[in-house]
């Protein structure tokens, strides 16, 4: 496995296969980076360890499984808060504070970088968020350029009326984030799994599809008759 360097604004971390490799790593890299003229801070260096804890927002461990990734106990516990309270101050079509929704949302963000399966369920607030802008729908969603702004442009409103979608998306958020502990999610896994996708038609008599996997091209194509198809061919 190839060693690498993670980087984070002025923190770094170095990734290998085994523990003196990876002082070696760091070695190569403070000694370059001391040469240019950068600063080390040698006593912030932490041994390596296959559970070095937070940094960047997750949590990283190296499992039999794999390598995984998750949040830590104290902001998994936070997001829960936050989207319970937002719950609880949803009451119609009643405004919300704007600010209120922005600092919910940034938080929401930065838990997005280590689950960003989350990501489609944040268009609820950042619909909601937008929506007092004169260029919205009533969903919430950009008008248009071929529609230009009239009149003039009003400034941020102190409260905004969630938009349909806002609800439901934050239920899912609640049923998403419902566990007590943050669950791991791997990375890098010792099983790797391939989606394959194909292409089906089906159009007055005729019929076929193709599908292209790693081992080649598979496709069939024929005719309907009345006693089913017919002229098929598979490769």
């Amino acid at each position: 496995m190839a060693s690498l360097i993670l980087c984070y604004v002025d923190d770094m971390r170095a990734a290998a296969a085994g523990e003196d490799l990876c002082w070696e790593v760091m070695h190569t890299v403070s000694s370059k980076v001391t040469y240019l003229g950068i600063q080390i801070a040698t006593r912030k260096t932490r041994p390596p360890s296959p559970r070095p804890g937070p940094w960047a927002g997750s949590v990283v461990t190296a499992q039999d499984k794999g390598i995984g990734v998750k949040v830590s106990q104290d902001k998994w516990d936070k997001i829960k808060v936050i989207l319970q309270h937002t719950l609880d101050l949803f009451n119609g079509q009643a405004p919300i504070p704007l600010k209120l929704l922005e600092s919910c949302r940034g938080s929401l963000v930065y838990v997005q970088c280590t689950y960003p399966t989350i990501t489609p369920y944040f268009k609820g607030y950042h619909l909601t968020i937008d929506s007092w802008h004169p260029d919205r729908d009533q969903e919430g969603w950009r008008l248009p350029k071929s529609q230009p702004l009239v009149g003039y442009y009003p400034p941020a409103p102190t409260h905004v009326h969630p938009v349909p979608r806002f609800l439901e998306d934050v239920e899912s958020l609640i049923l998403l984030f419902s566990s007590n502990k943050p669950p791991t999610r791997f990375v890098c896994s010792e099983s790797i799994k391939t989606a394959v996708y194909g292409y089906v038609d089906a159009s007055g008599g005729g019929f076929g599809y193709t599908m292209g996997a790693v081992t080649g091209l598979f496709y069939s194509h024929g005719t309907w008759t009345d006693a089913g198809r017919s002229r098929s061919s598979n490769f």
